[in-house]
């Protein structure tokens, strides 16, 4: 069964409706990871976390894992997007859901920019990311990425 993960939502409203290209180095792992961290410890997703039998260090170490394993593109279009994300959560104090759902309406009145078109990517990516991991914790009680 897939988890309605906090971010699921707001990702996955992009999938009936072209990733960046950005060079990943060490220290956007670092980001990554804090990125995760702000995003995880969103109220509904500490509940939805928790109910995986992990928290937000042992949750975002597999996103890393799971990033670190998609191709390139890809990994830079997730980095891209929980950045954007976290960032927007910091700076409005917003939750995730909230976050997301602006970035999700601000991509779909814009159809032909390409930072729209990226951004619906990468949400799609994060979505299918995230589903996939609740996935595998609710399977097999780890990360789906080894």
């Amino acid at each position: 069964m897939k988890h309605a993960l906090f971010l699921s939502a707001g990702f996955l409203a992009l999938a009936a409706c072209n990733g960046s290209g950005e060079d990943v180095g060490a220290g956007q792992a670092d980001s990554l990871k804090a990125d995760c961290i702000v995003i995880a410890n969103d109220p509904e997703g500490v509940e939805e976390i928790a109910s995986m039998g992990t928290d937000a260090e042992g949750f975002c170490s597999c996103v890393e894992r799971v990033v670190a394993a998609m191709p390139e593109d890809d990994g830079a279009s997730v980095k891209s997007i929980m950045s954007k994300v976290a960032d927007g959560m910091q700076e409005t104090g917003r939750g995730t859901e909230d976050v997301v759902g602006g970035m999700i309406s601000d991509a779909m009145a814009n159809p032909d920019d390409m930072d729209a078109q990226a951004t619906q990517t990468g949400v799609r990516l994060v979505g299918g990311m995230f589903d996939d991991i609740a996935d595998g914790f609710e399977e097999t009680g780890n990360c789906p990425a080894s």
